[in-house]
């Protein structure tokens, strides 16, 4: 028993110190986040089958949908907000139209192109 708790910490502080030290520790946050998602749909699931005693498969769907409603909600909100923007972008466009520029670079007077 010792030799396995010994085993699974030095394993837990390998893994801490992998994840740590290199220069992509901010991948981290997405691990944290899908974990703390995970736990959010687990604790919701187990809500659902004891209070609103649902199978377990129903209760699992309904955690998941009810996960993604803030989701929802945001697509919506930016939906519906875009009419409000693309009618700020056209009268932005109206007032100001665009410079148009050749696709030919322009050099200045004491440019000489290399050529060997």
């Amino acid at each position: 028993m010792q030799g396995g708790l010994l085993f699974v910490i030095g394993m837990s502080l390998g893994f801490l110190a992998a994840v740590l030290l290199p220069a992509q520790r901010w991948l981290l946050w997405y691990v944290c986040g899908g974990v703390l998602y995970t736990l959010l749909v687990a604790l919701i699931h187990s809500s659902l089958v004891h209070f609103a005693q649902l199978s377990t498969w129903h209760s699992y769907v309904l955690a998941l949908g009810i996960s993604w409603l803030p989701l929802f909600a945001w697509v919506l909100y930016r939906a519906l907000r875009y009419d409000d923007v693309s009618g700020r972008v056209a009268q932005a466009r109206r007032t100001h139209p665009p410079r148009l520029v050749e696709h030919t670079p322009v050099y200045g007077e004491d440019f000489e192109p290399r050529f060997e």
